[in-house]
């Protein structure tokens, strides 16, 4: 692939993508402290209310906007002022909410974030194909028993993503204006996770809405409207739609093709590569 990624723009407002990096490397630095240098830490209730405090996520706050939306230095402590302390204000909100709503899951083993995974996989006969993933965060809860524990693959999301699907091969199709993208990623991530754990046990997908968390709390991502809790149950057709996919954009014998709907391609960053008129048609 051309690894064809975004300019590094600077702008005078936070867009999305920057809001997301922000609290992505909040929620990282909050874990990763706790952790140290072990394999993993378990979280409590009261872990969880000793960080819960302005004190202890404020600086990691400042630092993430002043490195990644007020080009500081890595470590900058420079104090947040006007419009970034606005923003600054919005986050330690977000970030004391989800905390607070993870306390269900109490006691949890936080065991990565950011977790990079490189490697090679067949998709199909004669076809290897290279991938590297980071997911933003590995967990174990215990819902149960002591028997383990369930491993999580959790997702962080700023937007509108939604959490439920009906049909593994909608997340597929290209021609959907709603397609579960966010969910399809995270099946993929258990897949890389199990194998590169050597996991055969349950994995469980999970999305964190940061703006419903306030009103409807962390909820599991849907199957046919039950929850998914293993990915395993899906999986089989996950896989077979998603080597077909992947084959299919490796065949040069299929040619590549503009989205159908140019709605799509509106906001879409690399539409002058393709030179698609987003204008009336």
């Amino acid at each position: 692939m051309e690894g064809l990624d975004l300019d590094d723009e600077v702008t005078d407002y936070m867009d999305s993508g920057t809001l997301g990096t922000i609290l992505h490397e909040v929620m990282e630095m909050i874990y990763k402290r706790l952790r140290g240098n072990a394999h993993s830490v378990i979280i409590t209730s009261e872990v969880i209310d000793s960080i819960s405090r302005h004190v202890h996520i404020e600086p990691y706050v400042t630092r993430a906007i002043n490195y990644h939306y007020r080009r500081k230095g890595r470590d900058c402590d420079e104090q947040l002022t006007g419009e970034s302390l606005l923003i600054g204000r919005v986050m330690t909100t977000y970030v004391e909410m989800l905390l607070r709503a993870e306390k269900q899951f109490t006691p949890f083993e936080f065991i990565d974030a950011e977790m990079k995974i490189e490697g090679r996989m067949e998709v199909a006969p004669g076809l290897e194909v290279n991938f590297k993933q980071v997911i933003d965060r590995v967990d174990r809860v215990y819902p149960d028993a002591p028997d383990g524990g369930v491993l999580r693959v959790v997702d962080y999301k700023t937007g509108q993503d939604k959490t439920t699907f009906t049909n593994v091969a909608d997340l597929f199709d290209a021609e959907k204006t709603d397609r579960r993208k966010a969910i399809l990623q995270l099946l993929f991530y258990c897949n890389m996770l199990a194998r590169e754990l050597k996991c055969d046990g349950p994995i469980q997908p999970l999305i964190y809405l940061f703006k419903t968390i306030a009103t409807q709390g962390i909820v599991p991502i849907t199957y046919n409207k039950r929850p998914l809790e293993d990915y395993r149950s899906v999986n089989d057709e996950f896989l077979a739609q998603f080597n077909a996919k992947v084959a299919e954009i490796f065949d040069s014998e299929v040619p590549f093709t503009q989205a159908a709907d140019s709605h799509a391609c509106t906001f879409c960053n690399f539409k002058s590569v393709c030179g698609r008129n987003t204008g009336d048609e």
